[in-house]
């Protein structure tokens, strides 16, 4: 099967990098010459001297400054997909943690309390690495974080809960008003199929290469920017911090969250503050805990914060629901889906909504599942007597993206309602942020990471019922003003590769 040279992938692993080298540094920025200026143009010279660069014009010589880049170029460039890891954490590592432990405890600084919120790949991942209970990791990371100086330490659960609510709701919507446009819907009506929005990679993909498919793609934010919303514009009140007084640390499976948490669209201009300061990845935070000499085998019984004191009017039954989560390592409704489960929960709440179809209790005979050519491509249908009413799809790795991204060129994806995309095979739980085991690989290595995830919790739960969302829902308004702490939106990236340069995206 062959390509087009657009959608040619560079190397054969899945992985997003670069084809060629940032071109950022070596885009010159002339200053614009006087037309009314005689005397033709005066000659150039650059010359080196110790490692410095001088431009001499006219005999006048100046020291040109070392070009440099941050995320916000790699975002707003179209030389490569996403970045090279090299320079996402050269721009944003655990050296940044450092520094802002350090600034809390400068009273001029207005750093006051630093939150760091996990996902629970990153615990699966270290438990698999470790051969030791997912528990056992929770607990230490938790230990390390609080003793380096970390305020709260709390799971991304919420936020991914949060997601895949208004995910499904934003679909229901969707799907009422094709049926009839009188119905109203929250945002901007999106085209069929919608494709899902919680993975930073195909959104960069999305944007610097295939801007078309943007109106297809969900509103809502990922787990990652809404947890943001939650610590900067919720639980900053409650403790009397305004959003630049709170340094929040992700901790991710995945390199490209650096390049979502830095999108404009996700800085607050009021107190120059982002939802998201800083992403580490699974192998930083490693790193970050071998420098510090810290010992794995230490027994412990730390717990995730909860962020539930801080709620008023709390329901008592969800009080009384809640009680054993500050004295359990688990994860609250954590989702047997190492991606979120948006196919899963959009299709079981569809079902319900639509067509008064309980998926929650046996009804197997109402779905079915079509592998296309392995896991990383699969077909779900819901079927209501004889007839197949939705359609989902879910798509992993970047070659089943170009096959969703081919058939929306030929109109063969309206076939779905809804497609599920992740960067990487597998899905998150195999990010490239992710640490590698010395003697697993490949689908071996995958298999332990499940294996691992599944004992995070042993009681999973239906994002709906939730604990502390169900207590947010009657607590915490999504939008305040113009601001939209759930939704956000998506740009196509304007072409700045010339073909006078030599460069171009490949893949």
């Amino acid at each position: 099967m062959s390509f087009s040279g657009g959608l040619k992938l560079t190397d054969l692993d899945d992985h997003i990098t670069p084809s060629v080298a940032c071109i950022l540094p070596v885009e010159s920025k002339f200053e614009k010459k006087d037309p009314e200026k005689k005397g033709g143009h005066a000659k150039t010279i650059i010359q080196l001297e110790d490692g410095d660069a001088f431009e001499v014009i006219d005999g006048e010589s100046q020291k040109l400054e070392k070009a440099t880049i941050d995320l916000n170029d790699c975002l707003a460039c179209s030389g490569c997909i996403t970045t090279a890891e090299s320079i996402l954490v050269s721009l944003q590592s655990h050296l940044e943690l450092y520094k802002a432990l350090e600034n809390k405890l400068d009273p001029n600084n207005p750093i006051q309390h630093i939150v760091v919120s996990i996902a629970p790949q990153v615990f699966a991942n270290l438990a698999a690495k470790f051969n030791v209970p997912s528990q056992k990791i929770i607990s230490n990371l938790v230990r390390f974080l609080h003793l380096l100086g970390v305020d709260q330490v709390i799971d991304v659960t919420i936020g991914r809960d949060l997601s895949l609510v208004y995910s499904a709701q934003e679909f229901v919507q969707n799907y009422r008003h094709r049926q009839n446009p009188t119905n109203a819907v929250d945002t901007t009506p999106l085209n069929t199929p919608i494709l899902s929005s919680l993975c930073p990679g195909w959104i960069c993909y999305a944007e610097k290469t295939h801007g078309f498919i943007l109106p297809h793609i969900s509103k809502v934010k990922s787990p990652q920017q809404i947890v943001g919303s939650l610590v900067k514009y919720w639980y900053g009140p409650k403790i009397n911090l305004r959003p630049d007084q709170i340094y929040h640390v992700s901790v991710m499976p995945c390199y490209d969250k650096k390049l979502e948490a830095s999108r404009q669209d996700f800085y607050n201009d009021i107190f120059s503050t982002r939802d998201v300061d800083c992403v580490l990845t699974t192998t930083e935070m490693e790193k970050l805990m071998e420098e510090k000499g810290y010992n794995w085998d230490e027994s412990v019984e730390d717990v995730m914060d909860s962020p539930l004191h801080k709620l008023s009017n709390i329901p008592p039954n969800i009080a009384q629901e809640w009680q054993y989560y500050p004295s359990s390592p688990h994860l609250y409704s954590l989702s047997s889906s190492t991606t979120g489960g948006y196919v899963n929960y959009i299709m079981q709440y569809a079902a319900k909504e639509l067509f008064n179809i309980d998926l929650s209790v046996e009804h197997s005979h109402n779905v079915s599942i079509k592998t296309i050519r392995n896991s990383d491509y699969q077909e779900i249908s819901l079927i209501n007597g004889d007839t197949t009413v939705l359609k989902f799809a879910l798509a992993y790795g970047f070659r089943n993206i170009q096959n969703i991204i081919r058939k929306a060129k030929t109109n063969k994806v309206s076939q779905y309602d809804y497609v599920e995309i992740m960067a990487c095979p597998s899905g998150c739980i195999n990010g490239g942020g992710q640490s590698k085991h010395q003697t697993l690989h490949g689908k071996e290595w995958t298999a332990q990471m499940l294996t691992k995830y599944s004992e995070m919790n042993p009681f999973p739960q239906l994002p709906h019922l939730n604990p502390l969302l169900l207590a947010l829902d009657q607590d915490w308004q999504p939008t305040h003003g113009e601001a939209n702490y759930i939704v956000t939106d998506y740009k196509a990236v304007e072409n700045t590769i010339t073909a006078t340069t030599g460069l171009g995206t490949k893949w």
